[in-house]
């Protein structure tokens, strides 16, 4: 003889057991029973509504202007220049400046630190004069910032600039200071290349100063 079940039990278990009713399809469900919004949200699914999005960008933000392949191209050649620049300068090959780095009437102004402030030759004489007081040297060049106007450009370089003097009599290393300067830009193209037409050098600071300095 079967036991019967208890109402409470007995429904339960008929619930238990049932077949859930089919599910609707995803097509056939609206996400939303309010009025659809017009623009790039309109559409009765979420796939149509993401792809009118993604077709429609420019109603949802607007995209800055981005830079031509020529545009990044010149950036990429005065980046190249100004590291040329700190290279002759620390391999002590000065004369390369007149067809690496500057056009032939450029002015360049180390006045900042003490030094030249002239035309192209005067700066390379300079250069072959002052330098032999530092063996060894670095320019470390960043935040390079370059503003294009066709064949013309002006950019802010920032330098750190670690020095050594020569040591003296008895000593293993000379006295080793660091210079932090800008160097304030303006390049040409010319038919060889972009290359500086004038370069002013600003101070920012000297640490662990030599006395030369000092008295200078």
């Amino acid at each position: 003889m079967t036991a019967r079940l208890s109402t409470p039990v007995q429904a339960l278990f008929e619930l238990a057991v049932r077949e859930p009713p089919e599910a609707p399809r995803r097509d056939e469900f609206p996400l939303s029973r309010e009025p659809r919004p017009a623009g790039p949200f309109a559409g009765s699914t979420l796939v149509e509504r993401c792809a009118n999005v993604e077709s429609n960008r420019a109603f949802v933000r607007k995209d800055p202007p981005m830079l031509s392949l020529h545009e990044i191209s010149d950036k990429l050649e005065i980046q190249d220049l100004a590291w040329r620049y700190s290279e002759i300068i620390d391999t002590k090959d000065f004369d390369a400046l007149r067809d690496d780095v500057f056009t032939a009437d450029a002015f360049i102004d180390y006045s900042a630190f003490g030094g030249s402030k002239g035309d192209l030759e005067a700066t390379i004489a300079f250069l072959h004069k002052a330098m032999k007081i530092f063996p060894n040297h670095q320019h470390l060049n960043a935040n390079h910032q370059i503003k294009l106007d066709g064949d013309r450009a002006t950019g802010k370089v920032m330098c750190w600039n670690p020095q050594e003097l020569k040591p003296k009599d008895g000593e293993d290393t000379g006295h080793i200071f660091f210079c932090g300067l800008w160097y304030h830009d303006e390049y040409v193209r010319t038919e060889a290349g972009w290359r500086i037409e004038k370069r002013i050098e600003q101070k920012s600071y000297v640490f662990n100063e030599p006395e030369y300095m000092k008295a200078g």
